[in-house]
């Protein structure tokens, strides 16, 4: 695997959807490579820590438009992130 700069701050520096297309793939290697330090490693731990973390934070930005959701790749980055360990 090649070298990363740490998840946690390229989750930050996320700005865009190609950003967050190399964030997905640095995560993915990181389950693979690194499984113990992912309390959630099953598809349905994960997608329940998803859940849980999603359900207990309040919204992160507001929308700018009718268009926008108000969720930024950056957002989206943090939820996958913190779906790893979250209960």
């Amino acid at each position: 695997m090649p070298h990363h700069p740490d998840i946690l701050e390229m989750a930050q520096r996320i700005t865009s959807k190609q950003d967050f297309l190399e964030f997905l793939a640095v995560l993915t290697d990181s389950c693979e490579a690194a499984p113990d330090q992912w309390e959630n490693s099953t598809i349905r731990a994960y997608l329940e820590g998803l859940r849980g973390f999603t359900q207990d934070t309040p919204d992160a930005e507001p929308p700018h438009s009718e268009e926008c959701t108000g969720l930024s790749w950056r957002r989206l980055a943090e939820m996958l992130l913190a779906a790893r360990v979250y209960d």
